[in-house]
């Protein structure tokens, strides 16, 4: 083979190689935990909508950054469902009014705003994300934090879901 066609074959076969990223960090587990099992909310008059609280562990050997905006939730047939996610523990409002400030906001206050955290291992962080379960019989399932993913356990399990 000639040198050029060598190097392309190369830098394809660098291109395809699997990239990790599927809740695996090396140790054959995903890199979150929930600590406990996670409460979900059912408010009353939207029966639909699942608010589910809990707390994450980082069980990797390295941080953890997620971004709040590209947290995933998919149904059991692996779908994806419109979702919202936060890692703040109440509501908070920005220093910067919403008409004026950064273009981009710093990473100290995207963490403040629950828009972003950064877990070191073995620590903990709050997380809440939000979603309308699928119609069709399906049920949301996981949740996907890019580095990994966590599973959502189905309804029906004592202490899991409040009804209000």
């Amino acid at each position: 083979m000639d040198a050029p066609r060598c190097i392309v074959v190369a830098l394809l076969a660098l291109v395809l190689l699997p990239v990790g990223g599927c809740g695996d960090s090396g140790s054959g587990r995903d890199q979150l935990t929930w600590l406990d099992t996670p409460e979900v909310v059912v408010p009353p008059t939207l029966k639909t909508d699942r608010i589910l609280r809990g707390d994450v562990r980082n069980d990797s050997g390295d941080p953890i950054r997620i971004e709040a905006a590209k947290i995933r939730v998919y149904d059991d047939r692996g779908h994806r469902v419109k979702a919202a996610a936060t890692f703040a523990a109440g509501y908070l409002h920005s220093l910067y009014p919403p008409t004026r400030g950064p273009a981009t906001l710093p990473d100290s206050e995207l963490e403040r705003l629950g828009k972003l955290v950064v877990i070191e291992p073995g620590k903990t962080a709050h997380f809440t994300v939000s979603w309308r379960e699928p119609r069709g019989g399906r049920t949301a399932a996981r949740i996907d934090y890019g580095s990994g993913s966590l599973r959502i356990e189905p309804e029906g399990k004592d202490g899991r879901v409040k009804q209000y």
